[in-house]
């Protein structure tokens, strides 16, 4: 599989006519409203686990995990989201 790099910097990213691409998560919900994001951040500080959050939030794994890295991005967390 050979995949071409497109770098962005920051800037739109504009498809070009003519390569295959492969739109990624396409099969996920990415959409959460401010509600359940607030819901899963006070579930996280409070010491849940992903599959925790996911049960009680009634959502893919991985649909939250990607809901606690757009909030690590967007909000600073005490409890720590992930070690270096």
């Amino acid at each position: 599989m050979k995949a071409e790099m497109v770098p962005t910097d920051n800037q739109p990213l504009y498809l070009k006519p003519g390569l295959d691409y492969v739109y990624a998560f396409e099969d996920l919900e990415l959409v959460f409203t401010k509600k359940q994001l607030n819901s899963i951040a006070v579930r996280w500080e409070s010491g849940y686990d992903l599959p925790d959050i996911a049960e009680r939030e009634r959502r893919p794994e991985i649909e939250i995990l990607l809901a606690l890295i757009h909030l690590a991005r967007t909000r600073v967390f005490k409890r720590p989201f992930a070690l270096r």
